[in-house]
């Protein structure tokens, strides 16, 4: 049917017979388009309901193009502000029931929607329909059991847990392509490394608990609303104004987030002496990001390549006290000279776990704002006068003289060593 509507056009049907397109759905009503959604594989035969009119994204289409533009004739009817958005969260809960056998799949009983968080001991429910800028998710299983929670007791008067039944890790999902739009213009690492598989979190907009991504990019969001040039620049006033209003509200999200307690970190990152918890250093380890790391008793800059360890917040919501911080593990990398070309040398620099607060310049590696600001850049232009000399002395054969101690802390002090070879060390 998807093939059939592109009449003679070969290759969107080749695109089509590949897979190689996103579907998406609009609700039109009362001569606007109201409602927009982006619709998994898996929901096509159950998604789609009554005034809905179906919207097909091809792979070798433009990204950035209007959603609503694609595959209509009437631009100025379907633009994507015309959609009308509940500027608020909703929070989506989804019920399942554990199998007997471990390898059978779960059984989906029902799904809630809520206006406000959910505490989940009791709860009473309401439905909704409407289209909301983000979507809170969380996931309750069910130990199996005979008589399963039916739909009416979990939708009326709520369901009290279990001590084997677990709650599954939140997600919050952006549903504004406005705001999914915007974080994709400024985001240049993400802090996982692609997977290789078919989901695409800056597509789908699935983001995992705790949200990286999200909060390492909250500076470049609120730049991105002050900013005048592109990609602001290809968009109309209203476009704006409303990703603009879209980003206020993950901000207020983030802020809100009770376990992250960003609030409270942002404060003391800003004391005269700037302090961080080993949860809150995740924040700060930001893919992408100058970093200084102590070796050779002195600071010299990396740039941080990915990140592992910290706590582990995979486990159910009520196994809490099942949580086991382990080290970071924090791959950096900076350029080196080989006596032939100049390329990246990486390492691999570890944090202890340590408790309550601990001073930020005092660890093996830290974000270069915390130095700059303490020495007003001094470290920084040492920095950048010796990459100078570098680059300078790799050109080709250069006469010098050292004298100092060696990089290597068995290595006995030298003076006045000289040498004509192009590999520079220092």
């Amino acid at each position: 049917m998807i093939k059939a509507s592109y009449g003679s056009n070969e290759r969107a049907k080749k695109d089509i017979q590949g897979g190689k397109f996103e579907l998406f759905s609009l609700v039109y009503v009362d001569h606007a388009y109201r409602h927009a959604k982006f619709l998994q594989p898996q929901d096509w035969t159950s998604a789609i309901s009554d005034h809905e009119t179906l919207i097909v994204r091809l792979a070798s289409e433009d990204d950035n193009k209007p959603l609503a533009l694609i595959g209509t004739e009437d631009n100025s009817k379907t633009g994507m502000q015309d959609i009308k958005y509940e500027e608020r969260v909703k929070y989506k809960i989804d019920y399942w029931l554990g199998m007997k056998h471990v390898t059978e799949k779960p059984q989906l009983l029902t799904t809630t929607f809520h206006d406000h968080p959910v505490e989940l001991i009791t709860s009473s429910v309401e439905s909704m329909k409407e289209q909301h800028v983000l979507e809170e998710i969380k996931s309750v299983t069910f130990k199996y059991r005979q008589n399963p929670p039916t739909k009416e007791q979990i939708t009326g008067t709520g369901v009290k847990l279990d001590t084997n039944d677990t709650i599954g890790g939140k997600k919050l999902k952006i549903c504004s392509p406005f705001l999914l739009n915007a974080l994709r213009a400024v985001t240049k690492y993400s802090f996982n490394a692609p997977s290789g598989n078919d989901t695409d979190t800056f597509k789908d907009g699935m983001f995992p608990y705790p949200f990286q991504d999200l909060f390492n990019h909250m500076r470049e969001l609120q730049e991105y609303k002050k900013n005048t040039s592109k990609p602001r620049a290809n968009h109309t006033d209203a476009y704006n104004e409303q990703t603009d209003r879209h980003i206020d509200l993950l901000m207020e999200y983030l802020y809100n987030e009770n376990n992250i307690n960003l609030k409270s970190l942002e404060a003391s990152w800003e004391k005269k002496v700037p302090t961080t918890t080993f949860s809150g250093l995740l924040l700060l380890l930001k893919p992408g990001a100058d970093v200084y790391v102590q070796e050779y008793d002195q600071l010299n800059a990396y740039v941080v390549d990915s990140v592992a360890g910290g706590v582990d917040y995979s486990v159910p919501e009520n196994w809490i006290w099942k949580l086991s911080p382990t080290i970071y593990s924090i791959y950096v990398w900076n350029l080196m000279y080989d006596g032939k070309t100049i390329k990246r040398r990486s390492k691999t620099i570890e944090i202890p776990v340590f408790d309550g607060d601990r001073e930020i310049r005092s660890l093996p590696l830290f974000p270069t704002k915390f130095q700059d600001k303490f020495d007003d850049g001094a470290r920084r232009q040492q920095l950048v006068d010796r990459g100078i000399k570098y680059f300078q002395y790799s050109k080709g054969p250069a006469f010098l003289e050292y004298s100092g101690l060696g990089l290597r802390p068995s290595w006995k002090k030298v003076r006045n060593f000289s040498s004509r070879t192009r590999r520079i060390r220092r």
